[in-house]
């Protein structure tokens, strides 16, 4: 993974006993590639507390100008509450957040592989709604908002 022009904020409390901790980091910086995925910019912010049992906390991560081997998108959002365990056995963790992928394209092959879907499922009882989704995605190939 590669990245220019990387700033890094932390602010770190620690309890008295140094048992405890709180505090929020920040990342931004930009251009951001790994393999064939990158993003001219990324800024991200996590608000933590924890003690030795667990630590939880709030994340925000946005990219923007996303390309990938699946398609581009002007903004790429992940946020939400997390949780991770670690003073029991297992380790545990947990994200709430939700995803947000916003002015996206579908690359060619992509396109090609829903168009694959459809002809794959034809005769079974996906296979009607497989065919209307790839006409829909093969008709456009992008969309403005993609959220849970």
């Amino acid at each position: 993974m590669s990245a220019k022009e990387v700033d890094i904020q932390l602010a770190l409390e620690l309890g008295q006993d140094f048992t405890s901790w709180s505090g929020d980091a920040g990342i931004s910086g930009g251009p951001l590639v790994y393999a064939d995925y990158s993003a001219k910019e990324i800024k991200s912010t996590i608000g933590f507390n924890g003690d030795l049992d667990r630590s939880s906390g709030n994340i925000d991560i946005t990219t923007n100008d996303v390309e990938s081997p699946y398609g581009r998108a002007d903004i790429a959002r992940v946020s939400g509450p997390f949780q991770f365990g670690y003073g029991d056995d297992p380790i545990t963790a947990r994200f709430e957040g939700a995803p947000e992928i916003r002015s996206a394209k579908i690359s060619a092959s992509m396109l090609m592989q829903t168009a694959g879907l459809a002809t794959s499922t034809e005769g079974t009882p996906v296979g009607p709604i497989a065919a209307k989704l790839a006409t829909a995605i093969r008709g456009r190939g992008q969309f403005s908002e993609l959220n849970r």
